[in-house]
């Protein structure tokens, strides 16, 4: 059966336009995200599925006692999906990188050590995902500088912008198997209702990213 989405696309501009609106309220600005992954889960066959989105949640670490996600989906004590969200604005976009990077890195390892000790039981591991959104503006386009290193850089940060650095770190992401999948959205300099969304990379899109969760709930509902 293949992964059912429903106004996917429609309703993840939703989401993200109603995220960037309520940027600097933390309880309220993941309310479309929400109801996104509720939609979601219940099309593919976990309509009883619990999707739990407060500000300052924690889910139980590896190497540290305790790790935030942003989404965490439960069926029946059992955890389905964990996703984290993460923005920059134009001012933050380049001293936000390594952070953005270090956390999604130590997060990444934490669950793929989780899952291999099996810290959620036997069977299907859980889905876990890193969605990332910047604001659009000439900031994203510029050269990234690079800091003087002992060694030689990796080539491909080399002249490449700061779009750019966040697109290979996905991308890495997902190859290291790190994260089930990840997606980068970038929206409008100047945030406006309803303003759409853009996709720089294919390979890192919305619809892609949803399609993930969606074929991982299918096959989690038919294994119950």
């Amino acid at each position: 059966m293949g992964a059912v989405l429903t106004d996917d696309e429609a309703r993840l501009s939703q989401a993200v336009d109603w995220y960037w609106r309520a940027l600097h309220q933390p309880t309220s600005r993941l309310e479309g995200f929400h109801a996104l992954v509720s939609r979601i889960l219940a099309d593919n066959g976990l309509p009883a599925a619990r999707v739990h989105t407060r500000h300052g949640l924690e889910f139980p670490g590896f190497f540290m006692p305790s790790r935030p996600w942003d989404i965490v989906a439960m069926h029946e004590g059992r955890l389905v999906a964990a996703l984290a969200i993460r923005s920059r604005t134009a001012r933050s976009l380049e001293s936000g990188f390594v952070p953005l990077g270090e956390e999604a890195l130590s997060t990444g390892k934490e669950m793929e050590a989780l899952c291999r000790k099996q810290a959620f039981g036997p069977g299907l591991r859980p889905w876990s995902g890193w969605l990332v959104l910047l604001e659009e503006g000439p900031a994203l386009t510029r050269p990234a500088a690079v800091a003087p290193t002992l060694l030689q850089v990796v080539p491909e940060y080399r002249h490449s912008t700061h779009a750019q650095w966040y697109e290979l770190l996905l991308r890495k992401l997902e190859r290291e198997r790190l994260f089930d999948a990840c997606a980068l959205l970038l929206g409008p300099e100047q945030r406006q209702p309803s303003a759409p969304y853009r996709e720089p990379a294919r390979d890192l899109g919305g619809k892609r990213f949803l399609a993930h969760l969606a074929s991982h709930a299918g096959a989690f509902a038919a294994c119950l």
